[in-house]
């Protein structure tokens, strides 16, 4: 299964972790954001998040799963943003929240978990190993 995390940018870390044990269930990772390159010098800030916000849309077109972690609050929106998106696909992509319901849309997710560990154990059964 290609599932994309979708989280706040300041949580990457935290979440490469859990990654890896998706990626070690046998299943593929798509968010590339967690491990995400430095703006190209010649490149302007507006060209490099016009740039990521598309590849990041692509990801999440490209995923059979979009989980949303919502355990910290995000200012930015990037992460809602994805996670609306993946609501829109609703009949390609499956929607897991992991966390805390936070508004009216957390309700539309498919699956709702209160920890990772939670989330891992149901992704056990989607496992290919």
């Amino acid at each position: 299964m290609k599932i994309y995390i979708a989280s706040r940018f300041a949580d990457r870390e935290r979440l490469r972790k859990q990654a890896h044990k998706i990626w070690d269930m046998g299943h593929e990772v798509s968010s590339s954001w967690l491990d995400e390159v430095k703006k190209a010098p010649s490149m302007s800030h507006d060209e490099f998040w016009r740039k990521l916000g598309r590849k990041d849309l692509q990801e999440i077109c490209s995923s059979d799963l979009l989980i949303r972690d919502v355990h910290d609050i995000s200012s930015t929106g990037g992460a809602d943003t994805e996670y609306g998106f993946a609501l829109a696909r609703h009949q390609h992509c499956m929607i897991w929240l992991i966390g805390p319901k936070r508004n009216v849309f957390h309700m539309l997710a498919d699956k709702h978990f209160k920890n990772w560990n939670e989330a891992l154990k149901e992704l056990e059964k989607y496992a290919l190993h």
